[in-house]
């Protein structure tokens, strides 16, 4: 796995992203074990993300009178990001669904997946679809999924002082976030089960103009270690 990584943390809950009961729903409901410091720390090994999928949402929902009329829509995006061995798979999807104004704004991204392959070098074969929907390869210095995951593994496996266990909020949070704005960690069977957060904004100004509108913003993660596999895709002939 690759040990040059990005910083993970608050950067993946503020800008993504299901399965099942959806990874919100879930990732709200999985209540943390208890951990040591030492267990913490394992728990980020990075042996534990060579076999995992990663399950990420994030939704942003917007509801009110704002100048000029009503609104009432949500964006949704979803991330998925799998490690097998030396093959990886990233996967966004990306849909907004209501009203603004009177206006349906419902809409839906295109669907934006990529794989990767580790080569003997260490650099990687990427997969990536060109504009007419064929797969087409192409060599880069780091995979496609590995950043995501080992990135949050680098900048959180060290700070374990700095959060608290909250019973309120089923897992640790910031020790200066006891009131719940950012992100709760959660450990099962000795590894990083979920990720959550939940913001509330009950109005907000722009321009000095005051919007009666209610914003909650929401991401999660959920994470399933073990029992993945991964097919790269074939090439179109020419």
């Amino acid at each position: 796995m690759k040990k040059a990584v990005t910083v993970f943390g608050a950067a993946v809950l503020a800008a993504v992203f299901s399965v099942g009961l959806t990874a919100c729903s879930s990732a709200k409901s999985v209540k943390s074990d208890v951990v040591t410091q030492e267990a913490w720390k394992q728990a980020f090994a990075e042996e534990n993300f060579t076999n995992v999928r990663m399950e990420a949402e994030m939704s942003v929902s917007t509801a009110g009178k704002a100048q000029g009329g009503k609104v009432d829509y949500t964006q949704t995006n979803r991330l998925t990001v799998v490690i097998a061995g030396d093959y990886e798979y990233y996967k966004v999807e990306s849909e907004m669904t209501g009203k603004i104004l009177g206006v349906d704004v419902s809409d839906e991204e295109p669907v934006a997946e990529m794989y990767s392959a580790r080569k003997a070098d260490g650099t990687y074969t990427m997969y990536t679809k060109d504009a007419s929907g064929n797969w087409i390869m192409s060599d880069s210095a780091v995979g496609v999924a590995a950043d995501i995951i080992v990135g949050m593994i680098g900048s959180l496996s060290e700070i374990y002082e700095s959060y608290v266990y909250s019973e309120d909020r089923r897992g640790y949070v910031k020790a200066d976030d006891l009131d719940g704005t950012e992100e709760v960690l959660k450990f099962k069977d000795g590894k990083l089960a979920a990720v959550w957060a939940q913001v509330e904004k009950p109005d907000f100004d722009d321009n000095d103009f005051t919007y009666a509108v209610q914003v909650i913003q929401t991401s999660s993660a959920m994470f399933t270690y073990g029992g993945q596999s991964l097919t790269l895709p074939q090439l179109t002939s020419a």
